[in-house]
């Protein structure tokens, strides 16, 4: 069993996706965050979970619970868009995150 256990990865990593110019990955250690690296080879967060407002309202025993959010990046590169079943309950909150002010909007539930 320890030689199994030496030979295993944990990836706490995705493989990075080329979107346009830059290059999207997300790390999961120890919660959830996505970043881009620019070709200049800049690196910005551009979302992690406590953007989430909802999230402010459980506990941290709950958040733990909490699977990654499914994210998706607009054409412009201006905006994410998630989705995520913060309440493990198959009701999914939907926000958008304005990347250039920082601005989160939460569709209604």
């Amino acid at each position: 069993m320890k030689m199994l256990k030496r030979r295993s990865i944990e990836s706490t990593s995705s493989i990075p996706e080329k979107l346009g110019p830059y290059l999207y990955y997300s790390s999961y250690n120890p919660d959830f965050k996505c970043y881009r690296k620019s070709p200049e080879g800049q690196v910005e967060l551009v979302f992690e979970l406590d953007d989430i407002p909802e999230l402010k309202k459980l506990s941290p025993k709950h958040k733990q619970g909490i699977d990654s959010p499914v994210i998706r990046i607009s054409d412009d590169h201006a905006k994410v868009i998630y989705i995520a079943d913060i309440y493990m309950n198959d009701r999914p909150v939907l926000g958008v995150k304005d990347l250039k002010t920082g601005k989160v909007i939460v569709s209604p539930t």
